[in-house]
């Protein structure tokens, strides 16, 4: 596969994930421009940006980089290692960290691998989401989810545990309407709380 082919699947990636970074990266090309003939040089500026971020680098080095990886994100399966190791490995080839477990010596292992997690992730934030909804729990289900595995894709444990106990860490209950009037006590909106801690804690997909 051909570098400007991998770095166009990369950067749509990075696209359709960008909400998982907080604050969210500061990106040149959009999904509009990514379809017709988009930048490359600017896709990878922007990668190598997202890299440097992501992995507390504040220039390109390439050693410290891979160091950074294996010490944020050891899964070998991981969304953001297996996106990171393309980006160092476009680097510098020779230095492109290997994965136990993972076949990523071609460009479509990489882009298979991406494109099953988000898939599988929007399918279950879809799911859950609606299952929220069809419970009538007065919060924001999507900017919830979102926020949820925000948390969760680095420190997972953490993030579950608020999840199951103040679910509204991630969107506050709802107790005004649109126009600012108060619509729920704060005791009512506390029960709230809990009660949607404890369907999260017992929902399946």
């Amino acid at each position: 596969m051909e570098q400007t082919e991998l770095i166009t699947h990369l950067y749509k990636a990075l696209l359709e994930n960008q909400s998982l970074i907080d604050p969210p990266p500061e990106l040149h090309v959009t999904a509009e421009q990514l379809a017709q003939n988009p930048d490359v040089d600017l896709m990878l500026r922007d990668l190598i940006s997202l890299a440097c971020s992501l992995l507390d680098v504040h220039t390109p080095d390439v050693d410290l980089m891979v160091t950074n990886l294996n010490a944020k994100y050891p899964n070998p399966t991981s969304f953001w290692r297996l996106l990171l190791t393309e980006v160092i490995g476009i680097l510098a080839p020779d230095k492109r960290p290997r994965s136990d477990a993972v076949l990523l010596d071609q460009g479509k292992h990489i882009l298979q691998q991406l494109n099953g997690y988000i898939a599988d992730r929007n399918a279950v934030i879809t799911a859950c989401e609606k299952k929220i909804k069809d419970a009538h729990f007065p919060v924001d289900a999507h900017a919830l989810l979102l926020n949820y595995i925000n948390m969760a894709c680095h420190h997972p444990e953490q993030a579950w545990e608020i999840l199951t106990t103040t679910p509204a860490y991630f969107s506050p209950i709802i107790t005004t309407d649109d126009n600012g009037k108060t619509i729920m006590s704060a005791n009512k909106g506390k029960q709230w709380n809990a009660e949607l801690a404890q369907f999260l804690k017992n929902l399946t997909v």
